[in-house]
């Protein structure tokens, strides 16, 4: 009998019955056998060929403790996560993770015929909510400048947020002035790198004093820079 292989691309030889198969990738070998007496007959055989692959994971996350966040990883037929703390499962692809202290989980995939391997991390962090405090509601006079302070616990903070905006000297610092005109309560929201918040409220109530007011009786119109013009002077004025 003789034999006849195609293709020719990765086979030891083209007419040899046995021929050692060594391709790159997963090919299709077609041979046609023919005996003495020049009747011939054709079989296929497909030899697959497993690549090398490269997983893709998702980027490192942040979570307040108590929080959770969906892991993802692809490319591989199967996968192994450690540490198991925190992980709603080991094995799947898309595990819940609910840490209580900042982690950095390890995943191997496996391709499914035990050919090559990859491996990726991922961290999640978890960050304590902050707690702050603006104090005790206050009772100041019209027209007084007052610095609105807190007391925060678990900082560091990276933004402020102050509402309502009016008459503070800016709304996402951290510590604004308020320049008091009326009854008002203000609210900050107080958020960390780790995106935990926390919120206070501090009310302020006006009241209005005959010392905040000054009318001079006399003045000095005569030219030497001196009480020159006679000026209602105090904080608040609305109407003279």
């Amino acid at each position: 009998s003789l034999y006849s292989w195609s293709p020719l691309s990765g086979l030891s030889c083209r007419t040899c019955a046995t021929p050692k198969a060594s391709p790159l990738a997963t090919t299709q070998y077609v041979v046609t056998g023919t005996n003495s007496f020049g009747c011939a007959d054709q079989d296929t055989v497909i030899v697959t060929v497993i690549q090398p692959f490269k997983m893709q994971v998702s980027p490192n996350d942040s979570i307040c403790i108590g929080s959770s966040t969906l892991l993802q990883v692809s490319g591989a037929t199967s996968y192994s996560w450690s540490p198991a703390a925190g992980l709603s499962s080991t094995t799947v692809s898309n595990p819940v993770a609910n840490p209580t202290a900042t982690t950095r989980y390890r995943v191997v995939g496996y391709d499914g015929f035990n050919c090559f391997t990859d491996t990726a991390f991922v961290v999640v962090g978890v960050g304590q909510y902050p707690t702050i405090e603006l104090g005790s509601d206050l009772t100041l006079s019209t027209g007084t400048l007052h610095p609105l302070s807190s007391a925060v616990q678990n900082g560091p903070l990276r933004t402020w947020e102050w509402k309502p905006s009016t008459d503070l000297s800016c709304s996402t610092c951290p510590l604004p002035i308020a320049h008091v005109k009326r009854d008002i309560t203000y609210t900050v929201k107080a958020t960390t790198p780790y995106g935990c918040s926390d919120t206070d409220t501090v009310s302020i109530k006006t009241f209005c004093e005959s010392a905040q007011v000054f009318v001079p009786n006399a003045f000095t119109p005569d030219g030497d820079g001196i009480n020159d013009i006679a000026m209602v002077r105090g904080k608040a004025i609305v109407t003279v």
